[in-house]
């Protein structure tokens, strides 16, 4: 958990975009030893909000769904919330980011509204079916900057070997690309490296770690932390 710190330490400190790549061997222990990692992870990380998202897979329209769950998360929309809601939630949202070029926020709100299913930005300035993949694309990398301008952002996007190629593109291209103290946080399985070769490799932008098959005894222990961390 140390050398995790201190990639997100190193993010902030050099104000640019860093990722880390988590692996995990894919059974289901392992796969609870993955997520109480993040979770540790999350907790330890200094005064940085934390931002989840996480691919499916399968089922219609899920290309963007961790994206989607991400800006979900950041305007406070809850499960059942109607549309009215959901608009107005967002609307908060836009007005609470740092800029004031009208332009750029129309494009931000058009981009958000289609991730989490609003038929008109809040603003009401166009429909959002009307929008592009660029400039979907476009909005989502600049809600993220806009986002890591106050404080330094986290980003924990799991089990990226389901992920569609657009999503993975769209994430490289914002792990390059994106401005501001930003860390992308990447689970998978270890086919990741062949199912996207672009993100499942270390560069010098990115880390990757692999987590080992569990002995007996490590097994052990992982289920007691498990235990103790769902008793608090």
């Amino acid at each position: 958990m140390w050398l995790l710190q201190d990639d997100t330490s190193g993010c902030a400190g050099a104000g640019g975009t860093r990722s880390l790549l988590l692996h995990s061997p894919g059974a289901t222990l392992a796969d609870q030893q993955k997520t109480y990692s993040l979770q540790e992870f999350g907790r330890r990380v200094p005064a940085a909000p934390v931002h989840k998202g996480r691919c499916l897979s399968y089922g219609e329209g899920i290309t963007y769904w961790p994206i989607g769950e991400i800006v979900k998360e950041a305007a406070g929309v809850r499960q059942g919330d109607d549309e009215e809601t959901l608009s107005a939630k967002l609307g908060d949202l836009i007005e609470s980011l740092p800029s004031g070029d009208a332009d750029h926020l129309r494009t931000v709100a058009a981009a958000l509204a289609n991730l989490v299913g609003s038929r008109r930005t809040p603003r009401g300035t166009y429909v959002v079916t009307e929008i592009s993949q660029s400039e979907l694309h476009w909005g989502i990398r600049r809600f993220l900057e806009l986002l890591a301008e106050e404080q330094p952002l986290l980003l924990v996007l799991e089990d990226l070997h389901w992920a569609e190629p657009t999503l993975v593109e769209l994430i490289a291209s914002i792990a390059t690309t994106a401005a501001g103290p930003i860390m992308i946080l990447v689970t998978g399985r270890p086919e990741l490296a062949e199912l996207h070769p672009r993100v499942g490799h270390a560069r010098p932008e990115r880390r990757v770690l692999s987590l080992d098959p569990l002995t007996e005894d490590a097994s052990r222990a992982l289920l007691t932390a498990v235990e103790k961390h769902d008793e608090r």
